[in-house]
């Protein structure tokens, strides 16, 4: 009797420590799984992040792209129209200048038939 008495007591502790293993485990089993819910959360987040910051560093680059590309055209464009402008400026220097040579030629040319006629008379 005493013995089974020893026996039932040993399979009662045994039983709750089995059932104080069982409850350490199913705790320790949650903590981990939410642990692991908030480390994937976080992950989530983290790619949502970095998704998020990718997407404007794209498009902030390609902004700045097509702002440099009619920058660009731009400054074609002001640069032909300054060569054309160089070279309108250039002609009419050449045709003022042309014109005043032959004013001079002209002025000498009808002082000399002047002088000519003058002398021609007298």
């Amino acid at each position: 009797m005493i013995g089974e008495g020893l026996v039932e007591m040993d399979n009662e502790r045994a039983r709750r420590l089995n059932k104080a293993a069982q409850k350490y485990t199913e705790s320790a089993f949650e903590s981990y799984e939410t642990v692991w819910d908030y480390f994937a959360r976080a992950q989530e987040g983290q790619a949502q992040l970095t998704q998020g910051l990718f997407e404007e560093a794209i498009e902030y680059l390609t902004t700045q792209a097509e702002r440099n590309l009619h920058t660009s055209e731009e400054l074609a464009e002001q640069g032909r129209r300054g060569q054309e402008a160089g070279r309108v400026l250039a002609q009419r220097s050449a045709d003022a200048y042309a014109q005043f040579v032959d004013s001079l030629f002209l002025y000498y040319q009808e002082s000399a038939r002047l002088s000519e006629r003058e002398s021609k008379e007298r």
